[in-house]
């Protein structure tokens, strides 16, 4: 019963499942496990609540009706931004006092990338926006208006940008599946002081180690993360 369900009952597996965000234990046993967390790491800033990548979400009778309560009526577990926040307030509600200065993170990704429809983050919640390259075109900046998929993005990252207290942004300045040069200079130089100016506030800049053909990616990332 603590993993993701169909609507026949059967766990949903794809390699493997998630969890049941709305199942009283579940929600129990992560809030001990986070308080755990941050006991064993006095120095951790935030704490991950993030849904495994892309597997398949609970559509169960009690996520679906969280999901009308929010206005989602979507039944296909494609869209739950607002399920993820309401369970990222429901483990901030059980923190120890000691941990109440610290951050729950949860990626803008994937099947919650979407904007939720009425949940609101709460004080300590953190999501980290991710251009996904498989996704959106990365031959151009996402401020770009001539590219559709990178205005849905930019969207997005307004909206977010408007919600989150803390708002990251992760993106793919090394690429390991192609070992050639990757060129996005043209483009971190328009989307980092974009991001800055919609109320960014950290980044997450994934490197492969392909540093001979990607790394000026890095090298002009690094001064634009020090003054942008």
């Amino acid at each position: 019963d603590y993993y993701a369900r169909d609507r026949k009952g059967n766990i949903r597996w794809k390699t493997p499942s998630n969890l049941c965000s709305t199942n009283p234990e579940v929600i129990e046993i992560v809030a001990k496990n986070i308080n755990e967390f941050f006991r064993n790491n006095p120095d951790a800033i935030v704490a991950s609540l993030d849904p495994n990548d892309y597997s398949p979400m609970c559509l169960c009778d009690r996520c679906l009706a969280l999901d009308k309560q929010y206005g989602q009526t979507k039944e296909d577990g494609m869209a739950v931004a607002d399920r993820l926040l309401h369970f990222s307030k429901e483990i901030y509600d059980r923190l120890e006092p000691q941990f109440k200065d610290k951050f729950l993170g949860i990626l803008v990704y994937g099947l919650q990338i979407e904007l939720p429809k009425s949940a609101k983050p709460h004080a300590h919640h953190a999501g980290i926006i991710c251009d996904m390259m498989w996704v959106y075109d990365h031959s151009r900046p996402w401020n770009d208006p001539t590219s559709s998929l990178n205005s849905h993005f930019y969207e997005l990252v307004k909206g977010w940008g408007k919600l989150l207290p803390q708002f990251g942004y992760y993106d793919y300045y090394g690429q390991v599946s192609y070992l050639g040069p990757w060129s996005m200079v043209h483009k971190l130089r328009e989307d980092l002081p974009a991001f800055h100016d919609l109320g960014g506030t950290f980044l997450m800049l994934e490197n492969q180690p392909v540093f001979i053909t990607q790394g000026l990616n890095h090298y002009i990332a690094g001064k634009l993360v020090w003054d942008v």
